[in-house]
């Protein structure tokens, strides 16, 4: 039997009629036989694997859903001083996590009862709250009802790629390098490249792997921007993405219009080296015939002082 709350607003979307079977005689406003939705509550049974300086976190479904079908999962990272206890806050102090912890497939609005953490730096205390919420959990006047964990890892993985260089480009394609990173923290086993195109949605990015610290990206469409980031990856793990930088592909038809000009270029360059080289040539053999002539002078004048005719003179 569905009950009736007709003082109810009608602000509220979950009490819309659904269908004519379902209307209520003190008004069109039903709700369910277990009561009217609401938020659901914390997720249970939190715990992790360790994966290098990663981890995988999981949780249960919460106890109540709330009577709805659009259950989600936020995930709110802590990083802390000393260790934290999850539950009362007592402890030492915590801040939100870095920018280079990052969440796969993402950090708010998960489906699934998990999330991969990664990007963790070794020995530090995190604290990991998991949030479950629903479409109405925003019309509540409380916060999201959720679990937490106290986690670390004991792996030190490479710090962040510190910049991406522009090495060539062209209309479909643009090569790239970049240094190592400035703590390497073991043996860099490759680099993966992350690129997306900025026309589209970050979501929809690519990776390639590179042993080297360069890589060229192909069948990229002319004229358009992408965005770069590079991570290192030692025994222990990814590091962190380093910061993101963009560039562009040529427009299509611009390679050989410019080709005239950096063949003009090309030919200048070589006639330049070529004239210093003929003036270096000048210079030398002015130098080897300057010294000759000073030579067959100095001969000349030892000839006539050891001649015959020089003694006499003397005499």
């Amino acid at each position: 039997m569905l009950l009736c709350l007709p003082s109810w607003p009608p602000t509220f979307p979950w009490l819309l009629p659904s269908s004519p079977h379902d209307s209520c005689p003190c008004g069109p406003w039903t709700i369910t036989p277990s009561g009217p939705p609401g938020p659901p509550s914390a997720p249970q049974e939190l715990w992790f694997e360790v994966q290098g300086s990663a981890l995988m976190l999981h949780w249960r479904l919460p106890r109540e859903l709330g009577g709805r079908g659009d259950l989600l999962f936020n995930v709110v990272c802590k990083e802390c001083e000393g260790r934290q206890e999850p539950a009362s806050g007592s402890g030492g102090t915590c801040r939100r996590c870095r920018d280079e912890v990052h969440f796969d497939p993402r950090q708010r609005g998960l489906t699934e009862s998990r999330v991969l953490v990664g990007g963790l730096r070794a020995h530090v205390p995190y604290i990991l709250e998991v949030q479950a919420v629903n479409g109405v959990s925003e019309l509540s006047p409380d916060p999201p009802q959720a679990a937490a964990i106290n986690v670390s890892t004991s792996h030190e993985v490479p710090s962040a790629v510190p910049v991406v260089h522009q090495v060539s480009r062209a209309s479909n394609s643009i090569t790239v390098s970049w240094p190592q990173p400035d703590q390497t923290n073991g043996n860099i086993l490759d680099y993966q490249l992350r690129y997306y195109d900025q026309a589209e949605d970050e979501s929809h990015s690519f990776t390639l792997t590179s042993e080297t610290n360069t890589a060229t990206v192909t069948q990229l469409s002319p004229g358009h921007i992408y965005g770069f980031q590079v991570r290192a990856r030692t025994a222990a793990g990814h590091g962190p993405y380093g910061g993101k930088v963009y560039f562009q592909t040529l427009p299509q038809g611009e390679l050989s219009s410019q080709l005239p000009e950096r063949l003009s270029l090309v030919i200048g360059s070589i006639l330049g080296a070529l004239a210093f080289l003929l003036l270096a040539a000048i210079t030398v053999l002015a130098i080897v015939f300057q010294r000759k002539r000073r030579g067959t002078g100095y001969m000349e004048q030892l000839q006539q002082y050891s001649s015959p005719g020089g003694d006499e003179e003397r005499k």
